[in-house]
């Protein structure tokens, strides 16, 4: 593992996001759902990203992480099993999005943000959680299925699964520790639920 050293109710949820500086970026977390039209506009919602847009539309890209180290207030991870992410944006004093194109899970981004201290882990798990039950009293969200996992170090997610019908649809890991705030997501079509969480999980026990 590498660890780069530096001196980052829905309505409910939103609020958090907001706090922890992702809303402002736009894609990190995208809990905002929107209608699930054809995507002209190049907006996202938690399970529609468009990869031909910058992860970041309010930030910019970096040569490395230890370039985007700089920038940050937390530590980022990046795990030696993922190897170097193949490009590297970073939200100045807020988050960073690794993305990586690998041949074992395709294409796929990686969002690490700084995580409001304020807000008790529990609280903030607590929304995930909502998320998911809400969800799942309707029947699917938009066209997704949300569902609460556990990583490989019990730590509880946020498993998004979007509608490969769907135009931008993506499948998605949302998880929190102490000091950051996780999101995993690439296309659905070719990032399946096995390898989002795989990789959700290189991050979550990348520094254990």
């Amino acid at each position: 593992m590498t660890r780069h050293t530096f001196s980052l109710s829905r309505t409910t949820f939103v609020l958090l996001l907001a706090a922890a500086a992702l809303v402002a970026a736009g894609v990190a977390f995208g809990l905002v759902r929107s209608s699930s039209e054809p995507d002209t506009a190049q907006t996202e919602t938690a399970d529609s990203l468009r990869f031909d847009s910058p992860p970041l539309p309010l930030g910019q890209k970096v040569a490395d992480v230890n370039a985007a180290s700089r920038l940050l207030p937390f530590d980022p991870v990046v795990p030696d099993s993922l190897g170097e992410p193949k490009e590297v944006w970073v939200q100045e004093n807020t988050q960073t999005a690794l993305l990586y194109d690998s041949g074992a899970f395709g294409r796929f981004n990686v969002y690490e943000a700084q995580r409001d201290s304020n807000i008790d882990l529990k609280v903030a798990v607590q929304g995930l959680k909502k998320l998911a039950a809400d969800c799942a009293e309707r029947g699917s969200c938009e066209g997704a299925v949300e569902k609460m996992i556990s990583l490989a170090d019990g730590t509880p997610a946020l498993l998004i699964q979007g509608n490969p019908e769907l135009p931008h649809h993506t499948t998605s890991v949302l998880w929190f520790d102490e000091e950051i705030s996780w999101n995993v997501v690439g296309p659905v079509a070719s990032f399946a639920t096995a390898e989002a969480v795989a990789v959700a999980n290189a991050f979550a026990t990348a520094d254990k």
